[in-house]
């Protein structure tokens, strides 16, 4: 175990902690049993409130797993900007005990296909304006997301461009609408949670780093041709998902 940190920790201080055994979605449950009233996202001026995030929640994992058949351990992509539908389908994957891929919105369709190939996603939600690059790759359940129907209807804060571009009445909404139960929360705090990509550079591939329920303690991977090296500041088992021929060191 690496202790030259200790010799500078503060005194008193515990150096370990005790993982929790809950996973990310029992947290958002315990809050909006707690305060169900009490503001989870302010957007532009519109609070939702936590009782009304674990409402919708609850929807859209029940549309995952009943429309779109998401099943536990399935990845599903999560391709939007900054909004409450990126909360609220984070939150949505992870009630239906499946696993978040998410995406930066920058990327372009070159570099979805192999996000789309690695996880083997056969499910994604999409924001209304990135929806024509991931279109022609022939993932077969979209739905799409638009930003607009989490506006107030007046606010004095400036709105960026893709803002003003979103339309109302998106796939999204129908999903919310036909508030389908989800199955029973099967997935424990071991089960994989979050499968996001790093950043490499051009023409190299992309590892991922995988978090699990509990804590999303990463196992954390950097792409170094046949070989994935941990962090120094990690202490996890390295896991590479991107070639057979990668083993840690």
């Amino acid at each position: 175990m690496f202790e030259r940190h200790f010799a500078h920790w503060p005194p008193g201080q515990p150096r370990t902690l005790e993982l929790p055994r809950e996973t990310v979605y029992a947290n958002l449950a315990a809050s909006a049993a707690r305060h169900p009233e009490r503001a989870a996202i302010d957007y532009y001026g519109r609070r939702i409130a936590y009782r009304d995030l674990k409402r919708e929640v609850d929807a859209l994992a029940g549309f995952l797993q009943q429309r779109c058949g998401v099943k536990r351990g399935d990845r599903v992509l999560l391709y939007l900007q900054n909004s409450p539908q990126f909360v609220i389908g984070y939150y949505a994957i992870l009630r239906a005990d499946a696993v978040v891929v998410p995406v930066n919105p920058m990327n372009l369709t070159d570099e979805l296909s192999h996000y789309v190939d690695d996880s083997q996603a056969r499910v994604a939600i999409v924001g209304q304006d990135v929806l024509p690059r991931i279109q022609p790759l022939g993932v077969p359940h979209i739905v799409v997301a638009s930003y607009a129907d989490y506006l107030p209807e007046e606010t004095d804060l400036p709105l960026p461009g893709f803002l003003k571009g979103s339309q109302d009445s998106s796939a999204w909404m129908d999903a919310i609408k036909a508030d389908l139960a989800p199955m029973p929360h099967a997935a424990g705090p071991d089960d994989l949670a979050v499968m996001p990509y790093t950043s490499a550079r051009p023409g190299s591939r992309k590892a991922a780093c995988t978090h699990t329920r509990a804590s999303r303690r990463p196992r954390c991977l950097i792409s170094t041709g046949a070989v994935c090296r941990t962090r120094p500041w990690c202490s996890a088992r390295c896991r590479c998902s991107t070639s057979p021929a990668c083993r840690p060191e």
